[in-house]
């Protein structure tokens, strides 16, 4: 009889591992109300106390809440594998993991402090490691993003400067450091300080068009450079990039794509704000009428684009006046 017991426990919790690693699958592969399902399932067994990974099954099933929107539930499961790992050495890279994926849950769900706080504790843990360790720098880049959405810049910038200062060691065309280099530029742009992204972004498209032409983050490094040109005053250096802009996604999407024509509106903004009404006219022109034979005729949008026409026109007989 103990033998039958013990083997039916061994087959329930064989079952168990079964399903776990079914829902896994689903969870990598983008299915996450298939996963949850049967993470729900598991975790709900009455024998899920015996089972040896009951840990891993919390932290998969918070990460699935949270890739559903579902960020109390995976708050709540998160902070009980935290918890339940503070036995576990500091510099422990399951109780790392579970830290870090904590904190994402709270800057998700609004609460800054409380991701703030952990990550101290984790960077706190990671010293030990290398100063260029890539573990140690993505846990100094979550604290920068915590203290950006908590609205605390200042401090946001000097966190995303020590990461980018200690990736240079990295080769120019490091996806880690191209990355920070973004990071810290969108930072500078958000913070008012046009100038200081624009010398990170000149950088940042020169590396790329130089040795990954075909890098598919490119144009969108071009467009935020473009944008930083005007928001810097320097309207030539912006029409110039973001004509280069256009002509990419001319090349990439249908002519009517939306992205399409928000980056031609872009341009005709552009060359509005240097008086070159010639080109900003026909061009906001060209805009607003493809959008009018797809949205309402009362969309709002359609409101601001009419109404910034008819200033550009206005402009345009001004300067001739």
């Amino acid at each position: 009889m103990e033998k039958s017991t013990t083997s039916d426990q061994h087959d329930v919790l064989a079952q168990l591992f079964s399903q776990h690693v079914c829902a896994r699958e689903f969870l990598d592969n983008g299915e996450v109300q298939e996963a949850i399902s049967i993470l729900e399932t598991v975790w709900k067994h009455p024998k899920v106390d015996e089972y040896p990974r009951s840990l891993d099954l919390q932290y998969d099933l918070a990460q699935a809440y949270k890739e559903n929107g579902q960020l109390k539930q995976s708050i709540s499961l998160l902070e009980s594998v935290v918890t339940a790992e503070e036995e576990l050495p500091e510099d422990s890279t399951n109780r790392l993991a579970s830290k870090f994926a904590l904190t994402q849950a709270y800057l998700e769900d609004g609460q800054f402090e409380k991701a703030i706080a952990i990550l101290n504790d984790v960077i706190k843990a990671e010293e030990t490691l290398p100063r260029t360790h890539p573990t140690r720098l993505a846990t100094i880049e979550q604290l920068a993003l915590a203290h950006k959405a908590k609205g605390d810049w200042k401090q946001a910038m000097v966190l995303f400067e020590n990461v980018v200062a200690a990736r240079e060691a990295l080769p120019e065309d490091d996806p880690s450091r191209l990355a920070s280099q973004m990071l810290l530029a969108s930072t500078y742009r958000e913070n008012g300080l046009a100038r200081n992204a624009v010398q990170v972004l000149e950088h940042v498209v020169s590396v790329q068009e130089a040795q990954q032409p075909q890098c598919r983050f490119l144009t969108e490094n071009r467009h935020a450079l473009a944008l930083a040109y005007k928001e810097s005053g320097l309207l030539k250096e912006a029409i110039e990039l973001q004509r280069q802009v256009v002509a990419d996604r001319v090349t990439a999407f249908p002519k009517d794509h939306r992205i399409v024509l928000f980056s031609k509106q872009e341009l005709a903004m552009m060359y509005g704000a240097d008086h070159q009404w010639v080109e900003a006219v026909p061009l906001l022109k060209y805009v607003l009428e493809v959008k009018e034979s797809a949205l309402p005729s009362d969309d709002q949008s359609l409101t601001d684009i009419r109404r910034t026409l008819e200033q550009f026109k206005a402009g345009a007989i001004e300067d001739t006046a």
